[in-house]
């Protein structure tokens, strides 16, 4: 079989130091703030077996982002946001438009976020 060389969509700094700074927010964001539906939906799934957790980043911000972006964005958000140790549990960074998420079956009900 041949081999293919993917082309990646890569995007500007500013773009993503803005993506960074809403994701990062997000995370940060306390219960009693209002969130607006602009904003990305930050999902985890925590392991039950294990301590580790699972990153979902929900966001049609993402639609002209390819995925190797999309994963180095949710990742820089998560060195901003969380503690050393709680960065170390992070095993899995993804990021989906709204409409990839529901064909992929990810929705807010299955994880949860603290």
């Amino acid at each position: 079989m041949p081999r293919r060389k993917v082309k990646y969509l890569d995007i500007d700094e500013k773009t993503e130091s803005e993506l960074i700074d809403a994701i990062d927010a997000e995370i940060r964001r306390t219960g009693d703030e209002n969130s607006s539906d602009d904003n990305p939906q930050v999902l985890v799934e925590d392991s039950h077996l294990t301590e580790y957790r699972h990153y979902y980043v929900i966001w049609d911000r993402f639609e002209d982002v390819d995925e190797d972006a999309r994963g180095r964005v949710i990742w820089a958000a998560l060195k901003k946001a969380l503690r050393s140790e709680e960065l170390l549990k992070v095993t899995v960074t993804l990021g989906y438009t709204k409409e990839e998420a529901e064909e992929l079956g990810i929705e807010a009900g299955d994880c949860i976020l603290d």
